[in-house]
């Protein structure tokens, strides 16, 4: 770094670190201490710092699972963005983290975890650890739907008697 303020600078090779950090101090440390106290300052004039310590307005989160499918990770770094502007996200991440971050910045995750099919009917089928239990009455009783599975026993009886 010192290289980089003074360019004819040579450190001997007998130099330690602590020498270094010396003239480190001596040389680089006074250029740099001025240019920092006065970002400083102008960091706490601008204005947008206020905007920042204000509450961000909610967002329409309703029926929004980050783990979906559809939702990408651009949309989840846009949602992110939209609510804190000086946030500085990287351009690119996976999903595993953009969601990490969803619930940093967003909503925390809910408290039994997501769904994993939410909007999904029940299965029609009989599971399978019934089968050896019931005869076909006891498992249109124990599935509910009487009628449909009699008919499909009867059937099924008629061809195989044929």
């Amino acid at each position: 770094m010192i290289k980089h303020f003074f360019p004819t600078y040579k450190a001997p090779s007998s130099h330690t670190r602590g020498l270094l950090a010396r003239a480190y101090k001596q040389k680089v440390e006074p250029l740099l201490s001025s240019y920092i106290e006065s970002m400083a300052t102008y960091s706490d004039e601008s204005d947008d710092d206020q905007n920042m310590e204000e509450a961000p307005k909610p967002l329409p989160l309703a029926g929004i699972n980050p783990n979906n499918s559809s939702v990408t990770v651009d949309k989840i770094i846009g949602l992110i963005s939209q609510q804190y502007p000086k946030l500085k996200l990287p351009e690119t991440m996976k999903k595993k983290a953009a969601i990490a971050l969803y619930h940093q910045y967003i909503m925390p995750p809910p408290v039994g975890g997501y769904p994993t099919e939410p909007f999904r009917e029940p299965s029609p089928k009989v599971p399978v650890h019934y089968h050896h239990h019931a005869c076909c009455c006891g498992l249109a009783l124990v599935h509910g739907k009487q009628s449909q599975i009699v008919e499909l026993a009867l059937s099924v009886t008629t061809k195989l008697a044929s």
